[in-house]
């Protein structure tokens, strides 16, 4: 419970999370990358906002397209058709994609 305060989320969300493995929000790195945000500084800039965006990450039901989009170059024009973070990622980068 501590820890989940921490990070400001439910002990319930925490658990599904924590069951999820640590590799369960990669997509997202390799999507800010393809959306030419670098994802280190975004996490230091934004800590909450990435938190936000990990979380939905790693419940997606869409990752196969994720990262079969990714592998072809085509996640940057067409992530807002599958991807779970699409309205946050346009809110906060309107000038990519």
């Amino acid at each position: 419970a501590r820890m989940a305060d921490d990070l400001g989320i439910s002990s319930d969300d925490f658990l599904t999370l924590a069951s999820k493995g640590s590799k369960s929000a990669d997509l997202l790195q390799k999507m800010l990358v393809a959306l030419d945000v670098a994802p280190n500084i975004f996490a230091n800039d934004d800590p909450t906002a990435m938190r936000d965006l990990q979380r939905l990450c790693v419940n997606c039901w869409q990752k196969q397209r994720c990262a079969h989009e990714l592998d072809v170059g085509t996640a940057a024009e067409n992530y807002r058709e599958f991807c779970p973070n699409a309205y946050t990622l346009g809110a906060l980068f309107r000038s990519t994609g």
